[in-house]
């Protein structure tokens, strides 16, 4: 599986619980899924790991949660991506001419 923004996606470890790794500048991310027969739904977390130490992005217990084990991969990836990139601050200037040119 391809995630935009990543290289290396991998499997690392299918059961009860699948986890997926990917790497972006020099840091790993892995999203954890595994399917809740009580919610009929794929709960799943995200931890990022830096050479400093690791991060979870999500709450424990996951509140996060897919409709399918690909979509929980998806959303995890594109919340690890919305994390790891800089923002860029304040828009300094409203243009209020909104006129075709």
């Amino acid at each position: 599986m391809d995630f935009p923004g990543f290289v290396n996606c991998t499997d690392v470890e299918h059961g009860p619980r699948f986890v997926m790794s990917g790497e972006r500048d020099g840091v790993t991310v892995q999203v954890v899924t595994g399917y809740d027969i009580t919610t009929d739904a794929w709960p799943y977390h995200v931890t990022v790991f830096r050479p400093d130490g690791a991060q979870r992005l999500t709450e424990t217990p996951p509140r996060c949660s897919a409709r399918s084990k690909t979509s929980a991969f998806e959303q995890g990836f594109v919340l690890a991506l919305q994390a790891l990139t800089p923002r860029t601050g304040f828009q300094r200037e409203v243009k209020t001419d909104l006129s075709p040119r």
